[in-house]
């Protein structure tokens, strides 16, 4: 499948490389309002396992590592399969979030995104996952705009007391990422 128009109606958001989707569009998606165009969709909730089992969007997978979506997503496809031989229609969507839809769910949509094009370096533009979507605000707007379809219907932020032990278990063995800094650059007056 190519990369093209996507389906859903797209929002205007500070993640420029992502396409944003409103907390309204994923509840239409989850009742179905999108018909027989949408074949199948996975909401990847990139959230930790406490916050997610402290409650989370109805039928979302929790998968939070680089690991995990690779694993998850490419179980479905062998390594010699393209993506030209799947049809143009009906289409295969994959929804991130995390508590914001700022750091956790941007990072695997991205991440995922550049393992789909390495994976189809030879036939791209074709790809396995072409409509890949973040959800905007997060699964704490997706809650308090839309509990009943969240399940169980409760909220756990990230930073929760009681959780503190497993969120810096977690942030341990997340694997660091490099962030290329830009040199301080002094801009001295000249003077005449």
């Amino acid at each position: 499948m190519t990369s093209g128009q996507h389906l859903l109606p797209v929002e205007r958001a500070g993640h420029r490389q992502l396409h944003c989707v409103s907390s309204q569009t994923v509840a239409s998606l989850i009742r179905g309002q999108f018909g027989p165009a949408v074949e199948d969709f996975l909401i990847v909730d990139c959230r930790y396992p406490y916050e997610y089992q402290g409650g989370h969007i109805k039928g979302a997978v929790n998968l939070y590592t680089e690991s995990q979506i690779q694993q998850a997503v490419y179980q479905d496809h062998p390594s010699d399969s393209r993506p030209e031989d799947e049809g143009s229609s009906p289409r295969k969507l994959i929804v991130f979030h995390c508590e914001f839809s700022s750091e956790r769910g941007p990072h695997l949509c991205q991440y995922l995104r550049r393992l789909d094009r390495c994976v189809n370096a030879q036939v791209y533009p074709n790809l396995h996952y072409p409509e890949l979507y973040l959800l905007l605000g997060g699964y704490k707007h997706f809650h308090a705009s839309y509990p009943d379809l969240c399940d169980p219907c409760g909220y756990v932020p990230m930073r929760q007391r009681e959780y503190r032990e497993q969120l810096h278990g977690f942030r341990r063995t997340r694997p660091t990422r490099q962030r290329r800094r830009r040199p301080i650059r002094i801009h001295q007056r000249t003077t005449r």
